[in-house]
């Protein structure tokens, strides 16, 4: 019984630390366990913020994963600048998007700039 009662704390604290947690570069999201769609700043990202241009312009990159096995895609700044076709970022923003506990994610960087 104490074997099963260890693992059990193990795999909830497994849970509850890393992506889990829904720490991101835009700070803590709200969970969702069945799903979840949260967009949100993203200050803590270290990128040359330019305050004095425009958010005229928009561009995205975006990763993901699929049942935990297979991860896939750039969701980097310097790749939503290159798709937005920006080189003075205004401001980043962050959503991230997760199905049946994370089983399917997905990550999306969004750089506002001119």
């Amino acid at each position: 019984m104490p074997k099963i009662f260890i693992l059990f704390m193990a795999a909830l604290i497994s849970l509850c630390t890393g992506c889990a947690s829904s720490i991101h570069p835009g700070g803590a999201t709200p969970p969702g366990l069945l799903a979840k769609s949260v967009t949100s700043t993203a200050p803590l990202l270290s990128a040359p913020i330019d305050k004095d241009s425009q958010s005229n312009k928009s561009g995205e990159s975006s990763a993901g994963s699929v049942l935990w096995l297979v991860g896939y895609g750039d969701s980097s700044v310097t790749k939503a600048m290159e798709n937005g076709n920006i080189s003075k970022i205004h401001h980043i923003d962050f959503k991230n998007e997760s199905f049946l506990l994370g089983l399917f994610s997905k990550t999306t960087t969004i750089v506002y700039g001119e």
